[in-house]
């Protein structure tokens, strides 16, 4: 049998992952009070889960891990593996990226636990590949984004922007503004330590919650960017792009919105060459790239952001990435 363990939880991809896999693929979740809220209640719930972990899994069973499993991921890895069942570890974050929580030789460790692993993407695939993991490496491709609303994007020129705003990740806002001459960015998102009554062309509208975004969000491209600077993404922020998938592309294209990347992302060759939006060296050409872009070209963007809008509306990625092995028709 397929099985998944999950709890609720904040992380967006995480929980549309269990649904996809639990409503539409048939996993069993073995979770023990599924609904823990709190990080006391959950983490008694996961003490819970993995004191019966033996009893809950049996020999030719696969156990999807949404990695990172705080904690008990190698237990669970051990658990599987004692009792006859193969594991497949879907990555979501790298400790040993961004927050350097591990080093890359401990995580690599770590992952060699599992029998298979969903990586976001080839660059990720490769970066695994390249520090000798010797475990088959699958790319998702692209994150799904499940959504009870429907998008009733208007393309009005605006550009979008979703984020966390913090310092460390959004302090190119304050020099990317002044920069601005035609193009007006509305940004939604939590938001920390930025002054938006600084700008005059960057709105800033709150934190709305992701059904209501995406029924209500209105513009014509989605960025993403992240870093102090406006030539690069930089930063340790950047250095992530440079692996891994963002979830907000995800958001952009299930808005039915074209996408804006950093030409040196991970996600980069895959935005260009499924015609799904375009990238930029910094964003000094960013109103350049845009204007440059015919009506003809943009509805070509725009067919292909409604196809792949569909495709991560119906959990199609973590589909397609599971049958690569071979454990779903």
């Amino acid at each position: 049998m397929n099985k998944v363990i999950h709890f609720y939880t904040n992380n967006k991809a995480k929980n549309d992952v269990s649904f996809i896999v639990c409503n539409k693929l048939g996993f069993n979740n073995i979770a023990q009070c599924k609904g823990a809220k709190g990080k006391i209640e959950t983490f008694f719930a996961k003490v819970f889960t993995m004191l019966l972990l033996p009893l809950k899994i049996e020999p030719g069973d696969t156990l999807l891990i949404q990695y990172p499993f705080k904690k008990f991921y190698s237990y669970i890895c051990y658990i599987a593996n004692l009792r006859g069942a193969k594991t497949i570890t879907l990555i979501h974050d790298l400790g040993s990226f961004r927050r350097k929580r591990l080093s890359e030789t401990k995580e690599i460790k770590m992952l060699s636990c599992t029998d298979f692993i969903i990586a976001h993407n080839e660059t990720m695939c490769n970066w695994l590949i390249e520090r000798k993991i010797q475990k088959p490496v699958i790319s998702l491709d692209l994150f799904d984004y499940l959504s009870r609303t429907e998008p009733r994007v208007n393309h009005n020129g605006d550009i979008v922007l979703v984020s966390r705003y913090a310092n460390r990740r959004s302090k190119y806002l304050y020099e990317m503004d002044r920069i601005l001459n035609t193009s007006k960015i509305k940004a939604y998102g939590g938001n920390k330590e930025i002054d938006f009554s600084r700008f005059n062309n960057i709105i800033y509208k709150g934190n709305v919650a992701s059904e209501e975004l995406v029924s209500s969000i209105q513009g014509s491209w989605g960025l993403v960017w992240d870093g102090d600077s406006i030539y690069e993404c930089s930063g340790a922020w950047g250095e992530y792009l440079k692996i891994n998938n963002p979830h907000k592309i995800s958001f952009y294209i299930r808005c039915g919105i074209p996408v804006i990347v950093w030409s040196k992302s991970a996600m980069s060759k895959f935005i260009v060459d499924n015609k799904l939006g375009i990238d930029i060296d910094n964003l000094l050409e960013l109103e350049s790239r845009i204007n440059s872009i015919s009506k003809e070209e943009y509805s070509v963007i725009v067919s292909s952001v409604e196809k792949y809008r569909k495709k991560v509306a119906d959990g199609y990625f973590i589909r397609q990435a599971l049958h690569k092995t071979n454990i779903i028709n």
